[in-house]
């Protein structure tokens, strides 16, 4: 499994920021699946900084059996949130990946992210939520996005930033 973020996305910086600090990720120097990113890794799951514009634009072309994309979630409706889902396209691609196009989805580990998106929405107050499949990128491995919403205040709260490691 890998875990992917951009620097350039405030939400998912901070949520990795959370994760190397509580979790035990380690930076190393070499091994990093990705060539020439910042990586951090914990008993072979990776953390990876993609260096991506976007979200959207994470690579995806990795040998592994899960990606996870932390990242920040907008939404018309106002407030904070919680959320997960596996990215895709009902119809067109307005939002990147192709039209017409779902991902393949790791259910068991879409449940144990829920959970502790749970678990932290009831800790610090917060909504959480299952998305429907709404954006890219496609991919062909399971991918699931985890995000925190919705405007730069909550992107940037640090108690929203998962203290619970879902993923291993």
């Amino acid at each position: 499994m890998m875990v992917l973020f951009t620097s350039r996305n405030e939400a998912g910086a901070n949520i990795a920021k959370k994760l190397i600090g509580m979790h035990g990720f380690e930076r190393r120097e070499t091994g990093c699946p990705m060539e020439g990113a910042d990586g951090w890794e914990r008993e072979g799951v990776w953390l990876i900084d993609t260096g991506a514009p976007t979200v959207l634009d994470v690579p995806t072309n990795f040998g592994t059996d899960c990606l996870i994309v932390l990242s920040t979630h907008r939404s018309k409706a106002e407030g904070r949130m919680l959320t997960a889902h596996v990215p895709g396209n009902w119809g067109a691609a307005g939002m990147g990946g192709e039209p017409k196009t779902l991902n393949i989805a790791h259910a068991a580990m879409l449940r144990r992210i829920m959970i502790a998106l749970n678990g932290e929405a009831e800790r610090i107050g917060w909504p959480a939520c299952l998305e429907a499949d709404h954006h890219g990128p496609t991919c062909a491995v399971p991918i699931i996005f985890v995000e925190i919403g919705n405007g730069e205040e909550q992107w940037a709260d640090g108690a929203a930033c998962l203290t619970h490691y879902a993923t291993h």
